[in-house]
């Protein structure tokens, strides 16, 4: 009587999935870098890889241990939005044709989609730095007019409402993507230009506001320019 040994199979591997994520705040290397670390250290996640020119995240991950939630929450953890793309879906397969499997619907082409989402950011741009450079260059040729001092009393506070309100809209986006990149410890461009403008924006108000007594060069070149 002979007995034969069931062979043994192989543990299965878990089987994963692979979902593309649209990232939204990305402006430099160091951003594709932050990303990219922070969807590799979710547990499940096999591989992550981000790309900066299609600003998407493609994930590879354990479907039974991490979920798309999850990497949309690491994103956003991270200080940027990421929104992950639905898988496409069959089209509705006619009765008597159940031998022929049903073909997919047609994805939209990504690339599309990005230049789309482009051509808007660009128009809104664009609209926005004509608006800046028009009302900056107007403010800079009021500072050349003539006037007196009790004008400069009240003028000087007006034009620095219209500046602060078209610094801050024109730049909104910029300060708040430095403000979420400083709250999570790190900086990118954004938190340069964010610097750079709000110091020199900072003085010029203080300045505006508590102005400085006169210097002693221009006390003298008064005090001898009076008749005797």
């Amino acid at each position: 009587m002979s007995t034969t040994t069931p062979a043994t199979t192989p543990a299965a591997t878990p089987a994963t999935r692979e979902s593309t994520l649209d990232i939204e705040g990305m402006t430099c290397a160091s951003c594709v870098g932050r990303v990219q670390k922070a969807l590799s250290r979710v547990e499940g996640v096999v591989e992550a890889s981000v790309n900066l020119a299609t600003e998407t995240a493609a994930v590879t991950y354990d479907p039974e241990v991490v979920d798309a939630g999850a990497l949309t929450a690491a994103v956003e953890k991270a200080g940027y939005a990421g929104t992950v793309r639905p898988a496409p879906q069959p089209v509705h397969q006619p009765e008597g044709r159940g031998d022929v499997p049903p073909p997919e619907r047609p994805e939209a082409d990504p690339v599309a989609e990005l230049d789309a989402r482009r051509d808007v950011e660009i128009a809104r741009l664009r609209r926005k730095w004509q608006v800046a450079l028009v009302v900056g260059l107007a403010l800079m040729g009021v500072m050349y007019v003539p006037v007196s001092l009790d004008t400069m009393d009240w003028l000087m506070p007006l034009l620095l409402v219209v500046a602060t309100v078209t610094q801050f809209w024109a730049g909104r986006e910029i300060y708040e993507r430095a403000w979420r990149g400083a709250k999570h410890g790190s900086s990118s461009m954004d938190t340069l230009v964010a610097l750079g403008t709000g110091v020199a924006f900072g003085y010029s108000a203080f300045v505006t506001l508590w102005p400085g007594p006169p210097s002693a060069g221009a006390c003298r070149s008064t005090s001898t320019s009076r008749p005797r």
